[in-house]
C-alpha cells in the first residue's frame, strides 16, 4: 500500500511569455521522498491540484 502525502506548494510564472510555470520542490520534501535531479515523474491535474507522482530513478534503466 502507498501512503500519500500532501505538500502545498507554489507555481511560479516562468515569465517568458508562454503561460508555463514552475514549482521548487524544497530540500525537505527531496530528501523526505528520496527524489534526486533526474528522476521521472508524471504530473496530472486534478481538482485545481496537481499531482506529482515519482516513475523512475535516473540510475534505474
Amino acid at each position: 500500500m502507498t501512503s500519500k502525502r500532501r505538500w502545498v506548494l507554489t507555481l511560479h510564472d516562468a515569465a517568458d511569455g508562454t503561460g508555463d510555470g514552475f514549482i521548487d520542490l524544497p530540500p525537505e520534501l527531496l530528501k523526505q521522498e528520496g527524489w534526486e535531479a533526474g528522476d521521472e515523474f508524471s504530473i496530472e491535474v486534478e481538482d485545481h491540484s496537481v499531482i506529482l507522482t515519482h516513475l523512475k530513478r535516473r540510475d534505474d534503466d
